[in-house]
């Protein structure tokens, strides 16, 4: 059998398909993979062992997953999508489509019964380093949610692990969520003629990365306590005017040393109660919707954000508390319906939107204020 007659086989894909994608060079291959824009290596020594690394250095294997070469990483996705999404974050690509031929090779069980190219997609990432991958794939996702719903057919996108011929395609975090919870970010929908789209780089990766988290947990209380998190991520970011006023009035010798440490300790300590109240009371205008849902939902009795604030952590300690105390109120788990938690995670869910709008964005565009 042949070298191309090999690759052939191990990736199901045509002789010819094979020989348009590379060159061969007397006793190895150079796969040049159309979509991940590299070279790379192929020796029947590696096909038979399976192993790739040593005639390509810089190769990481995700086992069942995907893998990263280079400044290119690709992985399967819990998506099938109708046709293929391109867009870049600052000047790192972004590919969900078929599986690509390198991908075929290194990660996907072509002799599984249960593998058809058809009928999975992966997402790529071309321009990353080693030390930014999972932030770009954070990035990435959130943007497919909000820029490219109309072409995601299943839920929101998270890295998959294929199983194989026991359990096919199977992962419980690719599960629906429980509660109905469209968001209210300014979607945009893509033609046929602009399926490229240029973000920048987002800002507070870590919040963008909660916020994912809590759209693909399957379980209520934990997608509710994903969102609190991003909460709670800017308590303090939203106290930047105080700090700025703050440096400005010991700079210029307005306040000793032991003041200022002192005010900067008074912000820190703050109760959460009182984070909470205030990151809510700097969304007032962006809240106006959603307080208007909490009253008419009766869950408030005033279009005050910090009643609003209140009734969150209330819900919050609920949650996390099991401890019987008179001045707690524990929340059961409820058997025969899901009111109350789908009405606190809508609210946290459209908060954490209205806050990764104002904190994350490159460009800091404001939502539109409908509350879903």
């Amino acid at each position: 059998m042949s070298l191309i007659e090999w690759i052939s086989e191990a990736t199901y894909r045509d002789e010819e398909e094979i020989n348009g994608n590379g060159v061969l060079i007397r006793d190895f291959y150079i796969l040049q993979d159309s979509r991940a824009q590299t070279n790379f290596k192929i020796t029947e020594a590696s096909l038979d062992s399976k192993d790739f690394s040593e005639d390509n250095p810089n190769l990481t294997i995700y086992e069942d997953r995907g893998f990263k070469f280079k400044s290119y990483a690709e992985f399967f996705i819990n998506n099938s999508i109708e046709e293929d999404i391109k867009f870049k974050i600052g000047t790192v690509e972004i590919i969900v489509s078929k599986p690509s031929i390198l991908f075929d090779l290194l990660v996907a069980d072509v002799d599984d019964k249960y593998y058809d190219r058809d009928d999975y997609s992966t997402i790529s990432l071309r321009g990353i380093n080693e030390n930014n991958l999972e932030n770009y794939i954070y990035q990435a996702f959130f943007i497919i949610e909000s820029y490219f719903s109309d072409n995601v057919l299943w839920d929101f996108p998270s890295i998959q692990r294929f199983y194989g011929e026991d359990y096919g395609m199977y992962d419980p975090s690719s599960l629906d969520i429980s509660p109905s919870d469209e968001d209210i970010t300014d979607t945009e929908e893509s033609s046929a003629d602009d399926r490229i789209k240029n973000f920048d780089s987002f800002d507070n990766i870590e919040a963008i990365s909660f916020y994912n988290a809590g759209k693909s947990m399957k379980e209520q209380e934990l997608s509710f306590q994903y969102f609190y998190k991003v909460l709670e991520y800017f308590f303090i970011l939203n106290k930047e005017n105080e700090f700025v006023s703050l440096i400005a009035d010991y700079n210029s010798s307005e306040i000793n040393i032991s003041s200022f440490i002192k005010k900067v300790s008074n912000i820190y300590n703050a109760n959460e109660t009182t984070h909470l109240e205030l990151l809510l009371e700097s969304l007032k205008v962006e809240l106006e919707p959603l307080l208007k849902f909490a009253l008419e939902s009766k869950k408030i009795t005033s279009l005050d954000t910090n009643e609003l604030a209140k009734g969150i952590y209330k819900y919050r300690n609920s949650l996390v508390h099991g401890k019987k105390e008179r001045s707690l109120e524990l929340k059961l788990p409820n058997l025969l319906s899901s009111d109350e938690e789908d009405f606190w995670i809508k609210v946290v869910h459209n908060i954490s939107v209205i806050l990764i709008k104002k904190y994350c964005y490159p460009n800091k565009k404001s939502p539109n204020g409908d509350v879903s």
